[in-house]
């Protein structure tokens, strides 16, 4: 059983009739987030085991420039003879291949981390490009940021938008995504009662689209093994999996700051015609 397309969970999402909760979950796709790292508020589960919430306040960003990518060759064919033939385009030409882009870097707490007590929450730099050619989102969701200013972004724990989506504005119903089959301890279990969760098929809720960003990372944006240590916060060692990234590297360099290194393959055209919703 495949994922969801990634263009029919957004369209679900931005069908949302709750701002807070769509902003909410347009945050958990664009930093391919955990319901808990973007929330403003823990649950009462959740104070069990944490102090304070992960998720940001409308400080945690800035916005910085970088250079274009590089030009494929078939679009530097066209300038060059376009060139050729108008000499009044060549300025024009410069100035396009000249631009910079704008970029919003997020800062995002990172969960399931085995921290020793008074150790603070590590975190991932999320950078986006803010020009809607290629992200449709991340706009709105600076602006968001800046609305927030020195309180939380998201006003709401990751409960309060499974009940939403739930029980008021179902957008999800329908969808499935698969589970593959896994390993646990029982609470408070030790090696001996290591228990085999086989994969099945689960109701597509908020961690779903967590597989689904993940799954376009992978597949269509060409994210390799630095990318997605950098992107998605996973260790060195869980990102070897997926391509050959030595475990040690996250020790001698800053991984989860290395959006430079990815920056660019997010810069790819945004095919909006896929948002729309057939009839």
């Amino acid at each position: 059983m495949s994922l969801p397309d990634v263009y029919e969970v957004m369209r679900r999402i931005d069908r949302c009739k709750s701002e807070p909760n769509k902003m909410y979950m347009r945050a958990e796709f664009e930093f391919c987030a955990r319901g808990i790292e973007v929330a403003g508020h823990l649950t009462s589960t959740d104070k069990c085991r944490h102090t304070e919430p992960y998720g940001p306040t409308g400080r945690d960003v800035f916005v910085t420039e970088i250079d274009q990518p590089a030009i494929p060759a078939n679009r530097m064919l066209t300038l060059f003879l376009k060139a050729m033939k108008d000499k009044n385009a060549i300025d024009g030409i410069i100035d396009e291949l000249s631009q910079k882009i704008k970029v919003a870097v997020f800062k995002v707490r990172i969960a399931k981390q085995h921290l020793d007590e008074g150790e603070v929450y590590p975190y991932r730099l999320v950078a986006l490009p803010l020009d809607p050619k290629f992200d449709p989102w991340s706009q709105s969701l600076l602006d968001y940021y800046g609305d927030a200013g020195d309180h939380v972004v998201f006003d709401l724990n990751r409960q309060d938008n499974w009940e939403y989506i739930t029980r008021k504005d179902k957008i999800f119903d329908d969808l499935t995504y698969r589970i593959k089959k896994y390993h646990y301890l029982p609470n408070g279990g030790i090696e001996e009662d290591l228990k085999t969760c086989l994969s099945h098929p689960r109701l597509f809720k908020c961690h779903g689209i967590r597989h689904v960003r993940t799954d376009q990372l992978i597949k269509f944006l060409g994210f390799d093994g630095f990318d997605l240590a950098a992107f998605v916060g996973w260790s060195m060692g869980s990102s070897s999996k997926v391509s050959a990234a030595p475990a040690q590297a996250s020790n001698y360099a800053e991984i989860r700051e290395a959006w430079p290194r990815y920056i660019h393959k997010l810069c790819v055209p945004f095919d909006y015609s896929r948002m729309e919703v057939k009839n």
